[in-house]
């Protein structure tokens, strides 16, 4: 099948831009999280593994978002990703607009909610790709 076609179908045009906006969202942190978390005093290991930190809650949660899918449907599952993502971001922030903290814990919190939110769209979006081709 050509690229073309692939991209004239709807489910799989949504489901490429749903992917690059999680990456996107993952990697916007990584230039200004470092200076963010040693202002806190942390050093080079503990910043190294926070980075890790969505990626680690990501796969720990992929059975429960796999039963997920199989409860609810995938546009809902999605749908949820997305809310919990923006929540994360708003905890890593800190957000003057919410009036959110400036803690360390919280900046930790944030980033396992976001990797469970990443999970609950990279897992339903891809199988969903590949049955809408």
């Amino acid at each position: 099948m050509r690229y073309s076609k692939l991209f004239s179908i709807g489910r799989f045009t949504l489901g490429v831009i749903s992917q690059v906006l999680v990456y996107t969202t993952a990697t916007y942190l990584q230039p200004t999280l470092a200076i963010h978390l040693s202002s806190y005093g942390y050093k080079g290991l503990f910043i190294g593994a926070s980075f890790a930190l969505p990626t680690l809650i990501y796969a720990a949660s992929s059975p429960l978002i796999f039963m997920m899918t199989q409860k609810y449907t995938k546009s809902a599952v999605i749908f949820a990703g997305y809310g919990i993502i923006s929540i994360g971001m708003f905890l890593v922030g800190p957000s003057q607009l919410l009036r959110i903290i400036d803690s360390e814990i919280i900046t930790l919190i944030g980033l396992c909610i976001m990797g469970l939110g990443c999970g609950m769209i990279i897992i339903p979006v891809m199988p969903d790709m590949i049955e809408s081709a």
